[in-house]
């Protein structure tokens, strides 16, 4: 699954009350960083397609959710489970890192 572009307005909808992981992604498209991680998620996406729901939130426009998470900087990742954060990672080094952090939480979930 592609993720999803979201807004202060959806937040709520799309991340707290998701029935699934939910993997948040706050980031700026100002940061190479930052759309390297971009990249990673679409791959992230497609092996975990129904799975887990990936939302990029960009900070820049979207200030709100990302001061009622406490997050200072990007790229940073929140995953979320029930409403409530469940893990989160201010640095990720690689594409097999993430994935496995995937894993773990979604086997963690069932």
């Amino acid at each position: 699954m592609k993720p999803l572009s979201i807004n202060d307005e959806d937040f709520t909808q799309e991340v707290l009350n998701a029935d699934e992981l939910v993997l948040a992604y706050f980031w700026t498209p100002r940061s190479h960083t930052c759309r390297t991680i971009s990249s990673i998620l679409e791959d992230i996406g497609a092996r975990f397609d129904w799975e887990i729901k990936i939302v990029k939130i960009d900070v820049e426009l979207n200030k709100k959710a990302a001061m009622n998470f406490d997050v200072e900087w990007v790229p940073q990742i929140l995953f979320f489970a029930g409403g409530r954060i469940v893990n989160r990672e201010e640095t990720i080094s690689s594409e097999e890192e993430l994935d496995e952090r995937v894993q773990r939480l979604l086997s963690v979930q069932v």
